[in-house]
C-alpha cells in the first residue's frame, strides 16, 4: 500500500514539475525570439552565432553552445556596447538555466524512485 501511495504522489509531483518546466521554457523561448529579432534588426550576425541561432555554416538552425560560451560572449558584448537588451537577455538566460538545473534533476530522481517503487511492488506480489 505504501508503494502505491508513493507512486501516485510522485507521479503527481512529476506532472507538476513537467508543467512548470514547460511554462519556464515557453517564457524563455518568447524572450529569446524577441532578442533574436532585435539582433536581426541591428544585423549582429556574430552574436546570433554566439547564442546558437546560426550554425557554423551561416545557416539558420538552432544549435546549443555551452553555457559558459554564451554567458562570456554576452558579458563581453554588453561591456563593449552598454546595450540594455544584452543585459536583459543575460539575466533571462541565467534564470532559465537556473530553473532547468533545479527542475530537471528533480524530475529524473522522481522517475527513478517511481521505477524503484514499481519494482518493489511487483517483487512483493
Amino acid at each position: 500500500m505504501f508503494y502505491i501511495l508513493l507512486i501516485i504522489a510522485l507521479l503527481a509531483f512529476v506532472i507538476f514539475l513537467v508543467k512548470t518546466f514547460r511554462k519556464y521554457n515557453k517564457e524563455f523561448a518568447e524572450k529569446r525570439s524577441e532578442f533574436v529579432a532585435y539582433l536581426d534588426e541591428i544585423g549582429d550576425i556574430e552574436t546570433l552565432k554566439a547564442i546558437g541561432e546560426i550554425n557554423w555554416f551561416g545557416q539558420r538552425e538552432q544549435v546549443f553552445p555551452r553555457y559558459s560560451q554564451i554567458v562570456n560572449y554576452i558579458e563581453e558584448k554588453y561591456a563593449k556596447t552598454k546595450d540594455e537588451k544584452f543585459k536583459k537577455f543575460l539575466e533571462d538566460y541565467r534564470v532559465h538555466v537556473g530553473n532547468f538545473s533545479i527542475v530537471m534533476p528533480m524530475i529524473i530522481i522522481s522517475i527513478l524512485v517511481i521505477i524503484h517503487s514499481v519494482g518493489k511492488l511487483i517483487s512483493g506480489l
